[in-house]
């Protein structure tokens, strides 16, 4: 896992959500929400498994 892809992707993810906040236009917003989405997807597939705490 490359330490920067983790923290870059994560950055995008908010960043797409603040965008989506912040368009008026449905459609825009929508667009956002999905990238903001396919970014999240990125930030698990890179994100080190946590260890379950018993």
């Amino acid at each position: 896992m490359e330490r920067n892809d983790y923290h870059y992707f994560r950055q995008r993810e908010q960043d797409e959500r603040a965008y989506a906040e912040k368009a008026q236009d449905l459609t825009a917003r929508r667009a956002h929400l999905d990238m903001a989405e396919r970014y999240a997807e990125r930030v698990r597939t890179l994100a080190p498994p946590v260890a379950n705490a018993i």
